[in-house]
C-alpha cells in the first residue's frame, strides 16, 4: 500500500490529521506542481508555511493558502 492510499485510509477512519507542510520556493513548480498537487489532497496534506525570496510571491501565498510565509530556507 502506498504513503497515500495508508493515508487516505487512515483519515476516512478518523485516525489521522492532514499532514502539515511547507514549500520551499514559490515559482512556476512550486505553485502548479507542488501547492495545485498538495492542495488537492485536503484529507492528507495541508500547507502551512511557504518560502520565496520574492515579497510578491509571499503576498500571494498569504492570500491564497493562508499559511505562514518566509523570506529564506533557514527561516522556513
Amino acid at each position: 500500500m502506498s504513503i497515500i492510499e495508508t493515508r487516505l485510509e487512515r483519515s476516512d477512519a478518523g485516525g489521522s490529521a492532514p499532514l502539515r507542510l511547507g514549500i520551499a520556493g514559490l515559482g512556476r513548480s512550486g505553485w502548479n506542481i507542488h501547492a495545485k498537487t498538495i492542495r488537492g489532497l485536503p484529507r492528507m496534506f495541508r500547507i502551512t508555511a511557504a518560502m520565496a525570496p520574492a515579497q510578491s510571491r509571499r503576498d500571494q501565498a498569504v492570500a491564497e493558502l493562508g499559511c505562514r510565509v518566509c523570506e529564506t530556507y533557514d527561516e522556513l
